[in-house]
C-alpha cells in the first residue's frame, strides 16, 4: 500500500489536490481497520505529577527518549 501512496523520494503520488485528500482518507481508513478493538476504551493512563516529571526527565536523557517523547506529545 505504502508504495502505491508515495513514489521512492516519498512524494505522493497524486495528480491534485483532490487525488492526496481521496488517498490520504483510504490511507486513514487501512490505519483505523487495524488499530485495536480496545483503543477507545483504554483511555489515558493515570500518573501522579511526581512520576510522569520522573519519566520526562529519564526521557531527556538520550536522543532516542527525546525523540519518543517529542513523539508521544504530538
Amino acid at each position: 500500500m505504502y508504495s502505491q501512496l508515495f513514489n521512492s523520494k516519498g512524494q505522493m503520488n497524486a495528480s491534485n489536490m483532490q487525488d492526496v485528500f481521496m488517498q490520504m482518507a483510504k490511507f486513514a481508513a487501512i490505519l483505523e481497520e487495524n488499530a485495536p478493538s480496545n483503543l477507545a476504551l483504554a483511555g489515558q493512563p493515570q500518573l501522579s505529577a511526581d512520576r510522569r516529571d520522573q519519566l520526562v526527565e529519564s526521557a531527556i536523557m538520550s536522543q532516542q527518549g527525546k525523540i519518543a517523547l517529542a513523539q508521544a506529545i504530538n
